[in-house]
């Protein structure tokens, strides 16, 4: 019976703000960029409410390694690389760190959208540096930085970063619901686009690809449809 209170920008998918009230949270718009939100939700954590940062937060991080996991009960053993989406890097940070001492030999293998390369800007920088996002079909992969924590995994555990344009992310979106029959965002499905586009470099071995997220906005729907 935790009340939660979320804090959202105000070009959030609908599909997202439904399905967050019919969880029974609030929301609070705030900005028009992901970053706006948590800066307002940083203020709210210091006067009266305890912040849950989306991605940069050890046991947000711990969460997610559970996926690494659960990669390792059920892959192959000869499973050669791990396909994951990043947005503030805390998903592919915990993986990285759930496959670092069961599967040291498996790649982890980041893909973000060309609008928001937190993570290949913060490589090259060697630290992580605030950049400015584009407008992207992929809202959950757009934030203004990458986490320290998922840098400093990054720098240890992460070899390659792929990079899609809004055409391949929309792609992934349509392979998936013609082909799979599921319904997936771009940003979920950025594994699978990085596959199609034929971005993904693998010597022989079968490949993992993490698919997490359903808020397909019906703009997104559409198009991936041609409709």
């Amino acid at each position: 019976g935790i009340k939660a209170t979320i804090v959202l920008p105000d070009n959030a998918p609908q599909v997202k703000v439904e399905r967050i009230k019919k969880a029974g949270a609030t929301i609070l718009r705030h900005g028009s960029h992901y970053g706006d939100s948590e800066e307002k939700a940083a203020e709210l954590g210091k006067e009266e409410l305890v912040l849950i940062h989306p991605f940069d937060d050890p046991k947000v991080v711990a969460g997610q390694g559970t996926i690494g996991l659960e990669i390792d009960e059920d892959a192959p053993s000869d499973l050669e690389a791990v396909l994951v989406p990043v947005g503030g890097g805390g998903l592919i940070s915990g993986i990285a760190l759930g496959l670092k001492y069961t599967r040291p030999q498996v790649e982890v293998i980041g893909v973000e959208s060309y609008a928001a390369p937190t993570l290949t800007e913060a490589l090259k920088a060697k630290k992580p540096v605030p950049i400015r996002p584009l407008p992207t079909c992929a809202d959950s992969l757009s934030p203004r930085y990458t986490g320290d924590i998922s840098f400093e995994v990054a720098t240890d555990r992460i070899r390659q970063v792929i990079l899609l344009t809004e055409e391949e992310l929309i792609e992934g979106v349509r392979y998936c619901l013609e082909e799979l029959h599921l319904v997936v965002e771009p940003a979920g499905g950025a594994g699978i686009s990085a596959l199609l586009a034929g971005k993904v470099e693998i010597k022989s071995g079968p490949v993992c690809v993490v698919v997490s997220g359903s808020n397909l906005d019906k703009k997104y729907f559409k198009e991936a449809l041609g409709l």
